[in-house]
């Protein structure tokens, strides 16, 4: 129901007859009031003359006694006039106004209703679309939600490549670095043959090859180079492979004797 905020009342309303009548009984000006009062009440329903709270719930006279706050049986005798004087009738507990249309301005109420329906059309649609751009921004921020997850995702595993990296380079160093200290008395046994201080990449080939011929053939080969003054690691590593080149076991090739021939024999520089 769309409230409208005006009625139509007749300047000579108190010269009718039926106006003058109800004056003149008991409590007649309450009466005239009330009647008054409940044309209010059917323009702010605007239901074509029916008394409504809503579309399907009538006024009946104990509510009409609350809302305009008389004393019940003062609207029960009020309505029982009106009936009598055919200004209202009741039917099945519906009250309605009798000849509401032929005094009111139908069309106007009619116009008020239908611009009550816009707006109220007006007001859905506007909810719909905030609800709908509410929508779409909770997509919009969860959507760079995922984008920054994605983001920090990569910027971390690339932290982690570079850390596994970097720890991969620690472990060759460490191993290395064992390896070399597994190997200490052998680059001891270097320095006293007169190959000077060891450094890391002499430490390496030693350890490298000692993985290959052995510590009792690289140390050989050093005291062979050392007895020929030859203190370059590339004739040691000449005297080893010369060795291998020979064939068969090469720790067999250990005995002093046949390695000092092999040496001497070898040009390698």
């Amino acid at each position: 129901m769309a409230e409208i905020k005006w009625i139509k009342l007749d300047t000579d309303m108190f010269d009718n007859r039926k106006i003058k009548q109800i004056r003149k009984l008991p409590g007649g000006n309450d009466i005239v009031l009330i009647w008054i009062m409940l044309l209010n009440l059917a323009g702010r329903c605007n239901s074509h003359g029916f008394i409504l709270l809503t579309e399907n719930l009538p006024y009946d006279a104990e509510m009409l006694a609350n809302e305009f706050d008389f004393e019940l049986n003062t609207i029960k005798m009020a309505l029982n006039i009106f009936c009598k004087f055919n200004m209202i009738s009741i039917e099945q507990d519906v009250i309605s106004i009798v000849g509401w249309s032929e005094h009111q301005n139908i069309e106007g109420m009619q116009k008020a209703k239908e611009l009550a329906k816009e707006r109220v059309r007006r007001h859905r649609e506007k909810k719909k679309q905030l609800e709908s751009q509410a929508i779409n921004d909770s997509c919009i921020a969860l959507s760079d939600s995922v984008t920054s997850c994605n983001v920090t995702e990569t910027l971390h595993e690339t932290e982690c490549n570079a850390k596994l990296t970097h720890l991969d380079k620690e472990l060759d160093i460490d191993t290395t670095t064992s390896s070399s200290n597994s190997n200490i008395e052998i680059f001891k046994h270097f320095e006293k043959c007169g190959f000077g201080l060891m450094s890391p990449v002499l430490m390496e080939k030693i350890s490298a090859d000692i993985e290959i011929y052995g510590e009792e053939l690289v140390k050989r080969a050093a005291e062979i180079a050392d007895e020929n003054s030859k203190h370059s690691y590339s004739y040691v590593k000449g005297i080893l492979e010369n060795w291998n080149k020979n064939g068969g076991n090469i720790k067999k090739r250990a005995a002093p004797d046949e390695q000092r021939a092999n040496a001497q024999a070898y040009t390698y520089i």
